[in-house]
C-alpha cells in the first residue's frame, strides 16, 4: 500500500505560528509578570504553582491538541503513522493538562480556597472529561 502524500495549505503555518505565539505569550507574561512557575510550593505566595495551570492548559488543550489534529493531513506516510503521530501528541496534551488541573487543584488545598465554585472551573473539568473520552 502506497503512503498517503502529506497535504500542504497555507493556512497550517498560520495556524503553529498563531499557537506558538500563544503558547509564547503565555509563558511570558506567567514568568515576567506573575513571578515564575513551580511545581513546589516553597514559597509564601505560591503563585508559581499557580502559573502552571494556565500555561501547561493552554500548550496542552489548545496548542498540542491543534497539533494533533493537523497530524492527519500534515504529517507524511501512511494512515497508521498519521494515527500513531495523532495519539502521541493527544496523549502529551492530555498528561500536560492533568499536571495543570493537579497544580490548581494544590493551589487552591493550599490557600484552603474551595474548588469548583466558578463556572469556569466547571466548563474547564467538563472540557478535559471529554478531551480524555476521546478515542481514536
Amino acid at each position: 500500500m502506497a503512503a498517503a502524500p502529506a497535504v500542504r495549505f497555507p493556512v497550517f503555518g498560520l495556524v503553529r505560528l498563531l499557537g506558538l505565539a500563544a503558547a509564547a505569550a503565555i509563558l511570558f507574561w506567567a514568568v515576567h509578570f506573575r513571578g515564575g512557575m513551580a511545581l513546589s510550593t516553597e514559597e509564601e505566595s505560591k503563585l508559581p504553582l499557580f502559573n502552571v495551570h494556565p500555561v501547561l492548559m493552554l500548550i496542552g488543550l489548545v496548542a498540542l491538541n491543534g497539533e494533533a489534529l493537523l497530524a492527519y493531513k500534515t504529517v507524511p506516510g501512511t494512515k497508521k503513522l498519521k494515527k500513531l503521530v495523532h495519539l502521541a501528541v493527544q496523549f502529551l496534551a492530555m498528561f500536560l493538562s492533568l499536571i495543570g488541573l493537579w497544580a490548581v487543584w494544590k493551589f487552591h488545598d493550599e490557600r484552603k480556597i474551595d474548588h469548583l465554585y466558578t463556572l469556569h472551573s466547571w466548563l474547564g473539568l467538563t472540557c478535559f472529561i471529554f478531551f480524555s473520552l476521546q478515542v481514536d
